[in-house]
């Protein structure tokens, strides 16, 4: 793993104008310009392949082809960051809340909490303490369904002691009109994360255009060639700035009356894409059922109880107090 800066490398052969155009978009380490295949950095920074194949060769130096023992590894993966979800029991089900350099995928039916959620997790993470450099955490929230609230994200910080006002001024939203748009935000990520420091990026409803704009079963490859895309993307974006990304999904109806009524829209490219994928049934009007469907290290037996309140999520015990 390589944290030199682009800036630091003794570029050969390789003008300093490209690597102007890499800094520009929002590219300032080795780590995050590997992260990129050779046609998507070509197409960010609009230089020709030969040029990129020579730089990625370079990169590839730079971050070194070297094996690590397991160990090494259990030490940087202890090291990762965890976001509360506002719920104690649902953070002891994610072994410490959502695990940074990850894709983390939240699944519900409709009212089924999702965004109450995202917005939840957003509070608190702006609201954590400021970094070596004295930087406010802020969070980058993709909304695809036009249910972001500010009026809701004041009312959570409110309930929990934050500045209403400060807390919202550290989220940084777009709202993706179509699925063209949602990919170009998605692109756009790398140039935001560069800006100040970020601890947490949200893409509420990231099938939403997809499933709207390509129906039929002839559509099926190209929706699921361009959902790969993004997911490949925010991967990315995760790993290389050590954060957490987290997703929403809707579930698909099951007319058979086989097997569960709750499938996860986005078929096998949405499943081996995300590290951990989290079910939310609905049990009540405000009560809530968690249960971690897919994991590399998290088991899919145990099923927590959360809450909706004023506050956001908090354990259903925690409700009514």
């Amino acid at each position: 793993m390589s944290e030199k800066l682009v800036t630091e490398v003794e570029w050969k052969g390789t003008s300093a104008a490209t690597i102007k155009k890499i800094t520009n978009a929002g590219i300032l380490t080795i780590d995050q310009l590997l992260t990129f295949t050779p046609k998507e950095l070509a197409e960010k920074i609009e230089v020709t392949s030969p040029t990129v194949d020579k730089v990625i060769l370079q990169a590839l130096k730079e971050y070194g082809l070297d094996f690590k023992k397991g160990t090494t590894v259990a030490e940087e993966q202890a090291k990762r960051i965890r976001l509360s979800t506002g719920s104690k029991e649902f953070d002891r089900l994610l072994k410490g809340g959502v695990e940074g350099e990850a894709l983390t995928e939240f699944i519900a039916e409709y009212h089924g909490g999702k965004t109450q959620l995202c917005m939840t997790m957003g509070v608190l993470a702006v609201n954590l303490p400021p970094n070596e450099a004295g930087q406010n955490p802020h969070v980058v929230y993709i909304d695809c369904e036009n249910t972001f609230k500010a009026n809701r994200v004041m009312e959570i910080a409110r309930e929990r002691g934050f500045n209403p006002e400060e807390t919202l001024n550290r989220f940084l939203v777009a709202t993706a009109y179509n699925s063209l748009h949602q990919a170009e935000l998605i692109k756009h990520i790398d140039k935001i994360l560069s800006t100040d420091y970020f601890i947490l990026v949200i893409v509420d409803g990231v099938l939403s255009h997809l499933r709207g704009e390509y129906i039929g079963r002839e559509t099926l490859a190209p929706r699921q060639g361009s959902l790969g895309a993004m997911l490949g993307r925010l991967l990315s974006i995760a790993s290389s700035n050590k954060i957490p990304v987290i997703l929403t999904n809707q579930v698909q109806g099951n007319v058979t009356g086989f097997g569960s009524p709750f499938n996860p829209a986005g078929g096998h490219v949405m499943a081996h894409a995300c590290t951990h994928r989290v079910l939310i049934r609905t049990k009540s009007k405000n009560s809530r059922e968690v249960q971690v469907i897919d994991s590399p290290d998290i088991s899919d037996e145990e099923r927590v109880r959360i809450a909706i309140t004023a506050a956001g999520i908090v354990d259903e015990g925690d409700a009514d107090e």
